[in-house]
């Protein structure tokens, strides 16, 4: 039986991307009180049996589910997400802490991240497949104000693939006739070229599915502008950062420096 302080909104999360990190809990599923709280709250989700740590013992503050709690696996109607392995962290954490500032902002009503859509998408939205590799896309999200449209993906490109790579993704997205745009959020400018220069290669139809480029510096700072512009219909253009353009409603995101 689920007691009254079940953490449904952390576990739901956790399901999703595979993971969590005691910092995303701090900033996202922490309800507020004194440090002596917080560090009590945190402590039970693993007391209770709901989260254990990761399985690479140096990533510390790493958790995920305890596939083995009764109560979790009462609540999960779908398959769990499996926990990334150490290496995708960072990039995990980056993009899912964007997503949950986005939803909170009320710019996306739903989105789910690549270990979900593996965990029981099928061949759907598959982009590539290398040996036992098969890549999805590292999320896509429904947007509050068209929640029966077809979702926008979202790509965080933290290092430089072959041209290869990216002519296969390019080719993929090409064909997903239910995506209408792809953001891709870069940490460095080489990559943006590297992808725009897929682009031409493929002939990628640029008037069809949108395509929106961003420094992943906006993305932390912004996300809600940054999912904002391409939902208006930006198609096929780069953003710096801060720039005054990027506007949305939302009170959630930090302000840019």
């Amino acid at each position: 039986m689920r007691d009254q302080y079940f953490p449904k909104g952390v576990i739901e999360f956790v399901a999703k991307t595979g993971f969590v990190s005691k910092e995303m809990w701090e900033q996202f599923f922490f309800m507020g009180g004194k440090s002596r709280w917080k560090h009590q709250a945190w402590a039970d989700l693993t007391k209770r049996g709901y989260l254990v740590r990761h399985s690479n013992k140096r990533l510390k503050n790493i958790y995920v589910l305890n596939r083995h709690n009764r109560v979790v696996a009462e609540v999960l109607s779908h398959r769990a997400a499996k926990p990334p392995m150490a290496a995708q962290i960072e990039h995990d954490e980056v993009l899912g802490e964007g997503l949950l500032m986005a939803e909170r902002g009320q710019i996306i009503s739903s989105w789910r991240a690549e270990p979900e859509l593996k965990a029981y998408s099928g061949i759907a939205h598959r982009i590539e497949t290398q040996g036992e590799l098969i890549k999805y896309p590292d999320a896509l999200v429904q947007f509050v104000k068209s929640p029966e449209g077809s979702p926008v993906a979202v790509e965080l490109e933290m290092t430089l693939k072959n041209r290869t790579r990216y002519d296969q993704t390019m080719g993929a997205y090409a064909g997903m006739r239910d995506v209408v745009g792809v953001l891709f959020i870069c940490k460095a400018p080489v990559i943006e070229r590297a992808l725009r220069e897929a682009v031409k290669r493929t002939y990628f139809p640029t008037e069809e599915i949108k395509l929106v480029f961003v420094p992943l510096q906006e993305w932390q700072v912004n996300p809600c502008g940054v999912l904002s512009e391409i939902h208006r219909g930006t198609r096929n253009r780069g953003l710096n950062p801060g720039n005054p353009g990027l506007h949305s409603d939302c009170t959630v995101c930090r302000p840019a420096a």
